[in-house]
């Protein structure tokens, strides 16, 4: 059985959304055009903000309001019934 090659930008979205991801929060740059593109069709929302430390804070404020049902993940928050 051959393996399946795929580019990197859609196994990156693929593991974004086997954990869940709905939103990425972060910096926008040229370089990240690919990713945001693959995760366009891949249905997950991106929030771009000016710093990154603002990419940090939002997801852990937006945790905060839904509590039980969101973790969040490296800079990202996503609905989930897991803990972390």
């Amino acid at each position: 059985m051959a393996v399946q090659r795929i580019p990197a930008v859609r196994a990156a979205v693929q593991i974004m959304k086997d954990e869940g991801v709905e939103t990425v929060f972060g910096c926008s740059g040229a370089a990240l055009l690919p990713l945001y593109a693959a995760m366009e069709a891949g249905d997950i929302g991106r929030l771009p903000v000016r710093r990154e430390e603002a990419a940090t804070h939002i997801p852990v404020e937006i945790a905060g309001l839904f509590a039980a049902d969101t973790h969040v993940v490296s800079g990202t928050a996503s609905r989930s019934s897991r803990t972390t």
